[in-house]
């Protein structure tokens, strides 16, 4: 296995940590096991070697902070021999280029060949010390000094550091019931455990929050925390259970708990799903579900031993090699998670965390976890049909579609807009409506007259809307109206009408920051806004503005629109204007020691 040597170079102008996150791999040398009611699904634990591979694989071109499992890493071998099995396993997790954290969950230890739990953590690396915030040295149950594969000191329970401030924190949940001998499970068939949080991590955590109070701090443990459930896949009892939420509700700065444990046999979430899946709502689903309870969100993610498949069998060696252009298709469930979470934004004005889940094997990308919708505008001539590239906000012009002249250099065709002819294309649905989000699109114009690259529009007589546009003196220009007031906007003072092409971003972090970029380098900037989102958003438009009446008709071609649910950092935009503008996508490496880590693609 092999040591990392990694400088993280943190900055305030990160909008967000990125988090990849599996559960439940139940690595085994076991048989593949049909649907069981009793436990819990599926299990196909014969795929689990090539299904981390895939999660590694992805996540490298993808590019999060750091990846966690989140427990459940292997399972009794039939053989006796957990070892190999961990060894195997962890070699293929490792193959991600970043920093990589374990969870403990209830079968990491629970296979009655193991000797101790010292031998466990020998086999195992968390991160790497610069990251790793703090350790529970004084207890001596659950901390190891270094002698690990990584050559660092472990814990079972313990703080990482994150980009943006952001603090990710790891607990046990293994801890015995009271009168215990053994605080913790070690080489015991009892597979459940004792599903509790003992004492001195408790101590360790009330202390830990109460050091750290102005960060948002997010949980990972693997039994379930929230919500209760009658069966017995989660923190067994149930005012510890209240007793540990209530510790974690003491500052208001806990965002999110991720939970694993739960497969489940009863909501059958290894049902058929769309590739990328937004598990933020409140029901339940094929891909995992949240509930909030006292400003905490408790995610509980799907398994990956219940396989890359629907019902009783997989379907790993078929899946779809899904890039955009396959990304509407029916895909198998959430099997992977990428998390956002971050400073300052969002509804709360403070925090904010976002989960979404990826569902056929993720050897396949797709551009970005955080590309809500992509209109390449290539579609064929003659047509009114505009494709999105994630199949589920397609788009229709007002006219047929005429091929623009030219495109960017990474690009095939453009579409020619006439503002003359009131070339339009919409879609009554809603893209995104609340901050943060990015606008991103190529334009080429000889202007003379302000013309619409997107905007995402509220149907009224007093028009409301986001907007990027060229306006009428070739400048680059963001806004936002929320009704009868005036439009706020954020104007830049070069002139881009010049029939080039060119690259234009608006990033939208709240009412109050924006940035416009153009050609991947910023043009101007405001931190006053003061203008919020309208809150009755119905529609998006490319080439105009869609409210009471069109207007500000685009008179050129476009190419490449594209909008996210995050700010993009100045480096993310520069990057996707090389990648139009200079050619095929070209990632540049970045060397740590003797590794090479892959550019975050967009």
């Amino acid at each position: 296995m092999r040591k990392l040597i990694l400088i993280f170079l943190f900055s305030a102008s990160c909008f967000g940590a990125r988090v990849g996150l599996i559960t439940d791999t139940h690595h085994t040398d076991r048989t593949d096991r049909t649907f069981q009611a009793s436990q819990s699904g599926p299990r196909f634990y014969s795929e689990s070697v090539s299904d981390v591979t895939a999660f590694s694989t992805a996540m490298n071109l993808r590019d999060p902070d750091v990846v966690i499992e989140n427990g459940d890493f292997i399972e009794t071998s039939d053989d006796g021999d957990p070892q190999t099995d961990l060894n195997t396993i962890e070699d293929v997790f490792d193959n991600f280029l970043g920093p990589f954290y374990h969870v403990i969950g209830n079968w990491a230890l629970a296979d009655p060949c193991w000797v101790n739990t010292a031998d466990f953590m020998d086999q195992i690396e968390n991160g790497n010390d610069p990251c790793v915030m703090t350790l529970p040295t004084t207890d001596g149950e659950a901390y190891f000094a270094a002698g690990s594969e990584g050559g660092n000191n472990i814990s079972r329970y313990y703080a990482f550091e994150l980009p943006d401030g952001v603090i990710g924190i790891v607990l046990d949940s293994n801890g015995r019931r009271v009168g215990d001998t053994t605080i913790y499970q070690v080489g015991d068939t009892g597979l459940i455990g004792g599903g509790q949080i003992p004492d001195a991590q408790r101590t360790w955590l009330t202390t830990f929050l109460d050091n750290n109070t102005s960060v948002p701090i997010v949980v990972f443990m693997h039994h379930r925390l929230w919500p209760e459930n009658q069966n017995i896949n989660h923190v067994q009892d149930t005012t510890a259970a209240d007793d540990i939420r209530a510790i974690l509700e003491r500052n208001g700065n806990v965002v999110a708990v991720f939970q694993g444990h739960v497969h489940p046999a009863s909501q059958k979430w290894w049902d058929d799903t769309t590739f990328e899946n937004h598990i933020d709502g409140p029901e339940s689903s094929n891909d995992g579900f949240v509930s909030e309870l006292n400003g905490i969100k408790y995610y509980i993610l799907r398994s990956l031993v219940l396989g890359w498949g629907a019902g009783e069998t997989s379907t790993s060696d078929s899946a779809v090699e899904g890039d955009f252009e396959t990304w509407g298709e029916t895909t198998p469930a959430s099997v992977y998670y990428l998390i956002t979470v971050g400073r300052n934004r969002g509804d709360n004005g403070e925090f904010y965390v976002h989960a979404k889940g990826f569902g056929a094997n993720p050897g396949g990308l797709s551009d970005s976890d955080n590309l809500l919708a992509r209109w390449k505008l290539d579609d064929e001539a003659g047509q009114t049909s505009v494709k999105s590239t994630n199949g589920n906000q397609n788009g229709t012009s007002d006219n047929d579609i005429v091929r623009g002249v030219g495109a960017p250099a990474n690009f095939n065709r453009s579409m020619l807009f006439v503002r003359a002819s009131n070339d339009v294309v919409t879609n009554e649905e809603i893209v995104v409506s609340q901050y943060p989000f990015t606008f991103s699109g190529w334009f080429k114009t000889t202007g003379g007259q302000q013309g619409t690259i997107f905007a995402i529009n509220g149907v009224s007589a007093a028009n409301k809307y986001a907007v990027m546009i060229i306006q009428g003196a070739g400048f680059a220009e963001m806004g936002v109206k929320d009704g009868f007031t005036a439009e706020e906007k954020n104007t830049g003072s070069t002139a881009y009408d010049d029939d080039r092409w060119h690259h234009m971003v608006a990033t939208f972090a709240d009412k109050d920051i924006w940035n416009l970029y153009v050609d991947g380098k910023l043009e101007v900037g405001i931190t006053n806004a003061n203008k919020t989102v309208p809150g009755d958003i119905t529609n998006w438009s490319i080439g105009g503005k869609e409210g009471s009446v069109l207007n500000d008709e685009f008179d050129g071609s476009l190419a490449d629109i594209r909008v996210y649910d995050i700010v993009l950092n100045a480096n993310e935009i520069r990057n996707l204007f090389e990648d139009g503008a200079i050619g095929r996508y070209r990632r540049q490496r970045y060397t740590f020691g003797d590794h090479q880590q892959p550019r975050r693609k967009f």
